[in-house]
């Protein structure tokens, strides 16, 4: 299933972006960069992280989830945990860029950076158990588990 692939890739894209976010609340944490460019950038790395997430959510619940229910209907509980997930990510890294507004102070950014970490370790989980689930209906249809970039 080349959805699949490609989901993998989205996991891998979404992992790089998410961790460049948290490395540039890093630098303004300890401050390296002060500048209100960098502030803006950001922002700005945030924004897209959540407009490309969206994006792979959408993608997921539309073309992938229904292909599994199809080959593999037992699994359709845990796709609905997962969409309930989907909402709620979507929902936390939204607060997060929310928060991400001048003035910066540095308790302000110690708890954004904690914030984006402790997401960091959500999306990990979300996406461990979505390329479990896609090796678990590979499984159950005879073919070969889904390429993953995790491993």
């Amino acid at each position: 299933m080349d959805d699949w692939t490609l989901l993998s890739d989205d996991h891998a894209l979404l992992r790089a972006q998410l961790t460049r976010v948290i490395t540039m609340l890093s630098l303004v944490q300890s401050g390296s960069y002060t500048a209100q460019h960098l502030h803006d950038e950001t922002v700005s790395q945030a924004e897209l992280w959540l407009s490309q997430q969206r994006e792979h959510f959408a993608f997921e619940e539309t073309s992938v989830f229904p292909q599994i229910e199809k080959l593999a209907p037992i699994m359709a509980p845990r796709l609905a945990r997962l969409q309930t997930e989907h909402r709620r990510l979507n929902h936390d890294f939204a607060a997060l860029v929310a928060e991400l507004t001048p003035p910066w102070s540095e308790s302000h950014v110690s708890a954004s950076l904690s914030v984006a970490r402790r997401f960091e370790q959500q999306f990990e989980q979300h996406a461990a158990t979505e390329s479990q689930l896609l090796d678990e209906v590979a499984v159950q249809v005879n073919q070969k588990p889904s390429p993953r970039s995790d491993r």
